[in-house]
């Protein structure tokens, strides 16, 4: 007999592959930063989707369907934990100021920004920035740090960066000049919308906030990163489809085996006195 081959260790490797493109291709494209949320609700989804095609007949690996759908509740429990970040958005500590000029002429604020509504930034672009720390001197201690599924990844240290115990701090941001920085110390040209923190402190007291911004590339395939993403995506996608037409072939393939197996059984036996002809 023909066994059927449902592959639910395959489908979840690929829903995982498939979650974590797609999220990076939205993140790239601007569309929506990797936070908690979007983060892991896109990989519940693609689990629970690859999965399912991984073994098309609960019959056939109910032990493994329990486990696909276990691992794709965790992540959609994990994903809920992350709505908080996503609906309250950008903040900044009481008594502390942090204003953005957009080109348009607004005024942005970390508190003015979430996931779907960031700060539009662009090549070419110089915003003039301005920030206020409540008449108390800090600068002992600073960071910079990205976020991505939650939790910060620093990105810069600092300390003693305020020897003339300023208060008040502004300047020009150079959209051009940050990104060709980023580019000669990574390799990479920076598209996407990114969601940022930082801080700056004294022992007596710190001012901590996030937003977020995005720089939309010039299109979808405008960056060699972007079309390495692209190529990810459509060998997974091809990878999934492969899969899918195996297990489904492999069930063929059962069934028809059986009809066989069953045809020369009675082929065997006399339909009237049921002892074998041979």
């Amino acid at each position: 007999m023909t066994q059927s081959h449902p592959r639910p260790v395959l489908g979840t490797v690929l829903g995982v592959l498939l979650g974590l493109t797609g999220m990076f291709l939205l993140w790239l494209l601007g569309v929506l930063p990797p936070d908690r949320l979007p983060l892991f609700g896109v990989l519940a989804v693609a689990i629970a989707v690859t999965g399912a095609l991984s073994i098309q007949r609960l019959s056939a690996a109910k032990g493994a369907a329990v486990a696909i759908g276990v691992i794709a509740a965790l992540c959609a429990g994990v994903a809920a934990t992350g709505i908080p970040e996503t609906v309250s958005g950008g903040a900044l500590s009481d008594g502390c100021t942090l204003e953005v000029t957009s080109t348009s002429g607004a005024v942005v604020t970390p508190a003015d920004t979430s996931a779907t509504d960031p700060l539009d930034v662009a090549r070419g672009e110089v915003l003039p920035w301005h920030g206020e720390t409540a008449d108390v001197p800090l600068g002992q201690r600073a960071s910079a740090a990205l976020v991505v599924g939650g939790w910060s990844f620093t990105l810069w240290n600092g300390s003693d960066i305020n020897s003339d115990d300023t208060v008040i701090w502004e300047g020009d941001l150079d959209v051009s000049q940050l990104l060709d920085d980023v580019k000669d110390a990574s390799g990479l040209e920076l598209t996407g919308t990114f969601h940022v923190g930082g801080v700056i402190a004294s022992d007596a007291t710190s001012c901590e906030g996030d937003g977020y911004v995005r720089v939309a590339p010039e299109g979808p395939f405008s960056t060699a990163l972007l079309i390495g993403v692209w190529v990810l995506l459509v060998a997974v996608v091809g990878g999934i489809v492969a899969m899918t037409v195996a297990v489904r072939r492999s069930f063929s393939e059962t069934n028809t085996g059986d009809t066989t197996i069953d045809d020369e059984e009675g082929k065997d036996h006399s339909p009237e006195t049921g002892e074998s002809q041979r």
